[in-house]
């Protein structure tokens, strides 16, 4: 597996590429709420199997007063198989010295991986966990 990051200076026409035909993909309205976007001032981190396909994505953006952890997808064929731990991982090391950063999770699979990385829950929004951690 290989993992490739792209700041948001980064986000050209490799980027869009790669990412576009999940962009106009209306399955992740039901994943996710909304649509998949692209926040200003985002960081993604995109996994790609050994044939080159992605396999899993996750971003990260800057707020005025945090940083927040957004649009984590793995594939199901890949679940369940690391690809969502080396990810979560990616994107930690990458932020680390951020300062704080927030996130929200609905799924069991989701929340136990915040609590797993000693994220601290500090409500709800609707069905979401909210989740912080200083780093």
């Amino acid at each position: 597996m290989n993992v490739l990051t792209f700041t948001s200076s980064e986000q050209d026409e490799k980027f869009y590429g790669i990412m576009g035909p999940f962009f106009a993909d209306k399955t992740f309205f039901k994943i996710f709420g909304e649509p998949l976007y692209n926040e200003q001032n985002s960081t993604w981190f995109i996994a790609f199997n050994a044939e080159e396909k992605v396999i899993g994505f996750c971003t990260a953006f800057k707020k005025k007063t945090h940083t927040f952890l957004n649009q984590f997808f793995v594939l199901d064929e890949y679940k369940s198989k690391g690809v969502g731990t080396v990810l979560f991982n990616k994107r930690l090391a990458y932020l680390k010295g951020c300062g704080e950063i927030r996130s929200m999770a609905k799924d069991e699979r989701s929340v136990h991986l915040y609590r797993k990385n000693e994220f601290t829950a500090y409500g709800k929004r609707g069905n979401y966990n909210l989740f912080k951690k200083c780093i």
